[in-house]
């Protein structure tokens, strides 16, 4: 049996055409949005934004706030040794309780190609990477993290959109 793709996606640094536009290249049909708050100052990345934008592409959007992480636990953190602090406590203390949410995201990304979309533009930097990793080791998926500047600067000669 082949696996299934599963990639997840940051939007630090980048507008939100050259995520969809890096979303449609790998061909993914449905978006999750796992953020606990789908605010964001950054244009087009607010839940009804970027609703809009997905739904214009033939993404659809799905919000799964259940497995994002409490404002206050990423308050006036700063430096990277403390998101990793973090990110340890969501993976060892926060997802175990999270399993009926889990076993409904397993099951909606084992059935198309989908991706988790989160704020930090380095995976091991955000809560998407253990969600990925968790889903990886207990289903047949296959994890990529995408990469949106350097996905189409590659496919664009170069040039960052």
């Amino acid at each position: 049996m082949q696996a299934q793709v599963l990639y997840t996606i940051g939007y630090e640094g980048v507008s939100i055409e050259v995520v969809i536009a890096d979303l449609k290249q790998h061909d993914v049909k449905k978006l999750i949005d796992v953020r606990r708050n789908a605010i964001s100052r950054k244009n087009g990345f607010s839940k009804t934004a970027l609703r809009t934008a997905c739904e214009t592409a033939n993404i659809e959007y799905v919000h799964m706030p259940e497995l994002g992480i409490e404002s206050e636990m990423r308050r006036g953190l700063k430096k990277n040794w403390e998101f990793l602090r973090l990110l340890d406590t969501y993976e060892k203390e926060l997802l175990p309780k999270k399993e009926s949410f889990l076993n409904e995201l397993r099951t909606i990304v084992e059935k198309e190609t989908c991706a988790l979309l989160c704020f930090e533009a380095e995976p091991h930097l955000c809560h998407r990477s253990k969600l990925a990793a968790k889903l990886e080791k207990s289903s047949h998926l296959r994890v990529t993290h995408l990469e949106p500047a350097w996905d189409l600067a590659s496919t664009y000669g170069g040039r960052v959109l």
